[in-house]
């Protein structure tokens, strides 16, 4: 057997891979949809409103949502994958909210099999996994836009967390929380962006610190 390791190379980071979470009115759709020639898959219907709708059209981005037939995981999957595989013009693409799409797919199983032993959330998980999957795959910037939740799973602190598979954060480069007119670094793989750090709740900061040119 031929060993396949290759010498280290420092490459510069193309694209970002981010869950932006925050409670509801927060601003995570406002942020997300100033990505540079989005693809906007929106199930919940928030960028419908007429001001979210004209930065669209300003930066060049496209809408997609349930009038459009993107109302399930399956079909965000298969947007995903569509992006993926085949040739487009989009340089990002987002989805408001993985959230959304996680809890419409748990009921669906609780509705089928029942809520024992963590099935709906089981059969939740597994598009969820396909979505990681491919975004791995893809040459975009991506945003998965989440609800924040409590997170009570250490003893004696409670921290915030998302509402989604719970290997979501971690599968992708950036996790942000949105808390009032700050952005709070949860957890990173990329060194413009230190765990912890802060910075303030504007597009331009933050193109600014990652690459506007990406």
């Amino acid at each position: 057997m031929v060993l396949r390791a290759v010498n280290p190379e420092i490459k510069e980071v193309k694209r970002a891979k981010i869950l932006i979470s925050g409670e509801a009115g927060s601003g995570k759709s406002f942020f997300s949809i100033q990505l540079p020639n989005v693809y906007y898959i929106d199930i919940e219907r928030g960028a419908q409103r007429e001001q979210y709708q004209e930065m669209l059209i300003k930066s060049g981005g496209k809408y997609v949502g349930p009038e459009q037939g993107v109302a399930t995981f399956s079909d965000i999957n298969q947007e995903f994958k569509a992006l993926a595989t085949e040739k487009h013009s989009f340089s990002s693409v987002v989805l408001d909210s993985v959230s959304h799409a996680y809890f419409m797919e748990a009921a669906r199983a609780e509705a089928k099999l029942g809520s024992e032993y963590g099935r709906d959330k089981k059969e939740a998980n597994k598009p969820s996994r396909e979505l990681l999957r491919w975004i791995d795959l893809m040459d975009l910037n991506v945003i998965l836009i989440a609800h924040s939740k409590l997170d009570w799973s250490k003893k004696d602190e409670v921290r915030t967390g998302y509402d989604a598979y719970d290997k979501t954060g971690f599968s992708l480069d950036l996790w942000l929380e949105i808390v009032g007119k700050t952005i709070i670094v949860r957890k990173t793989r990329l060194k413009q962006f230190p765990e912890g750090s802060s910075f303030p709740r504007d597009y331009a900061t933050f193109a600014r610190m990652f690459g506007e040119d990406r």
